[in-house]
């Protein structure tokens, strides 16, 4: 199968945990299971001043960002055998010190960075379709909106089962109601029944309900979500989801551990 894994790191390239880690080594697993692996993640400063070798694939991608336009390069490189790794390059957004956040506190803007590099990581997938497209943590979650909802935009690519993993329940991309409009999302979206959450918009919550299939670390971890001390308010769409949420107990790289 054709495979794609959009998330926000991948070892070596940028890590603040685990889920750099699983990005890194699964697909590098898959692709020794015979799948056509790649990667998309941002460009951040850690992957463009480290000792890597990228190469640029002369893509343009025009991303929809708060009404206007917004341009991203793409840069290549490669992990495994041969699993090429898209960076998506918008220094605005991706060339800071830190991936999310400084000590102090979250970036101000974080939600108009993962909304672009979602909708940038779904303007890609239209240039290279595959057949399964794995999204994974709130970051970008609302890739799966938008390829579910505006299946027009992403025509190439619409027909792609979409995975969605949760690697830490407790962090959901919450972001206040006058960020809606840099979802480009109908308001009726904007409801209990979809995005809205006490108030505000939920980006995780959005990946939750719209995913073909829902995994997250652990067999165990997949019962706790579904529980009031662990489902952080989301038990509730966990509990719906139920019939399509596995938990895959996470692998190791037993060359690397």
């Amino acid at each position: 199968m054709k495979i794609a894994m959009v998330a926000s790191e991948v070892t070596p390239f940028a890590k603040t945990g685990g889920l750099a880690d699983v990005i890194g080594t699964l697909t590098i697993a898959l692709e020794r299971l015979g799948h056509e692996v790649s990667v998309i993640a941002p460009a951040y400063r850690s992957a463009l001043q480290g000792d890597f070798s990228l190469s640029d694939t002369g893509m343009t991608l025009t991303v929809p960002d708060t009404g206007a336009k917004k341009d991203a390069e793409v840069l290549e490189t490669s992990i495994g055998k041969n699993v090429p790794v898209y960076l998506i390059q918008a220094d605005e957004y991706f060339v800071r010190e830190f991936l999310y956040g400084t000590p102090t506190g979250d970036y101000a803007d974080n939600a108009a960075r993962f909304v672009f590099f979602s909708r940038a990581a779904l303007e890609l997938l239209r240039r290279r379709p595959v057949d399964i497209a794995h999204f994974h943590d709130w970051q970008t979650a609302l890739a799966v909106v938008f390829l579910k909802l505006q299946p027009g935009l992403y025509s190439e690519t619409a027909a792609a089962k979409t995975v969605f993993t949760i690697h830490n329940l407790g962090f959901q991309g919450v972001f206040p109601p006058t960020a809606w409009p840099l979802l480009n999302l109908d308001s009726s979206y904007f409801t209990p029944r979809f995005l809205e959450y006490y108030g505000n918009i939920n980006f995780l919550k959005g990946g939750l309900l719209f995913a073909d299939k829902i995994t997250t670390v652990s067999p165990s971890y997949a019962q706790e979500i579904m529980t009031t001390d662990q489902g952080f308010g989301l038990e509730g769409v966990l509990r719906e989801r139920a019939a399509d949420l596995v938990g895959l107990l996470n692998g190791v790289d037993y060359q690397q551990w």
